[in-house]
């Protein structure tokens, strides 16, 4: 049997998915940490989630703050070496702000 190769990741249940920055792309921020980031950015919400997802506050593309643990999604020879993690969303403290290419701040995504 032939094991055909993945092309896209989604989460399932009340779960989420996040992209996890770089400790480079992270160092703009006073939240940066020696060694592995703890910031990242949302790519999917689970189904089970999206009904009471308001109550949350954060949403699709937010960049997050995580404290916690999480499940490594692996990597495969083909996809980008960005490192993706599944969450509960308790795991998420807070979605940082970003600063606008004028300043300011940014909308949510």
């Amino acid at each position: 049997m032939k094991i055909r190769k993945v092309t896209d990741y989604k989460a399932t249940g009340t779960m989420i998915l996040v992209e996890m920055l770089s400790p480079e792309e992270a160092a703009g921020s006073l939240l940066a940490t020696a060694g592995k980031s703890t910031q990242g950015r949302i790519v999917d919400i689970g189904p089970g989630l999206k009904a009471e997802i308001d109550k949350y506050g954060f949403a699709v593309g937010n960049r997050v703050l995580l404290q916690g643990t999480n499940v490594p999604v692996p990597k495969f020879p083909d996809g980008d070496n960005r490192e993706l993690v599944i969450v509960d969303p308790h795991t998420i403290k807070c979605v940082l702000v970003e600063e606008c290419c004028g300043g300011g701040k940014c909308k949510s995504l």
